[in-house]
Parts: structure tokens; sequence; C-alpha cells
């Protein structure tokens, strides 16, 4: 093997390198603190309900997380930090429904 060949082979490896370490890099940030409450809003015969308004309060700090439904009736509150939620969803011409003390940990998706 040449020089010139030995030297394009440990360039080719640091590059390796350093895209694993970029990507290795990439899984940690994904890592989160955090959860979310995702679902579904029907009404009484099963039919989705599109444009409802949900809101997660955090009851530590008082903080309103909003999200809407879409037109299949699905709604996610992402990035929820973790602790104790109040959870309501309402829309025009339907009773409000609450859930209270929801406790949201760490990587969980509330359903």
């Amino acid at each position: 093997m040449s020089r010139v060949d030995f030297v394009k082979m440990i360039t080719g490896m640091q590059k390796l390198s350093l895209g694993c370490i970029l990507i290795g890099g990439l899984t940690v940030l994904a890592q989160s603190d955090r959860g979310t409450i995702t679902g579904r809003v029907t009404d009484v015969t099963g039919a989705s309900v599109p444009g409802a308004s949900i809101a997660a309060v955090n009851l530590s700090t008082g903080f309103r997380y909003a999200s809407t439904t879409n037109e299949s009736g699905n709604y996610v509150v992402p990035q929820l930090p973790y602790g104790k939620y109040d959870f309501t969803a309402e829309s025009t011409g339907f009773r409000r429904v609450v859930r209270k003390d929801l406790d949201i940990q760490v990587g969980q998706t509330l359903t």
C-alpha cells in the first residue's frame, strides 16, 4: 500500500468516525425529559369532532398547552414537561370533558 493510499484510507475512516459521532449525538438530542398526550374526540355516536379545543394545564406552573383536533378528531399535545395536568376538551354544541390530575412521566405518551 502506498503512502497516498494509506492517507486516503485514514481520511475516509476519520470521516466515517465523525459521521458516527454526529449520528450518535442526534440520538442523544432526541431523548427528552417531556411527555405527550394524544387522543381522539368523538361524539356519543362515535363520529369524529373536528376543531375541538384541547388544553392541558400544568398544575405546578399554571402554564396552558393547547391543541385542536384535526378533521379526524385526533389531537396531539406534545413536549409537556413531566408533572400533573388538568386536561379539557370542548367544542361548540358538545359538553366539556375534564380529566384531572393526569400524571405525565418522562418519555411517556398518554392516550
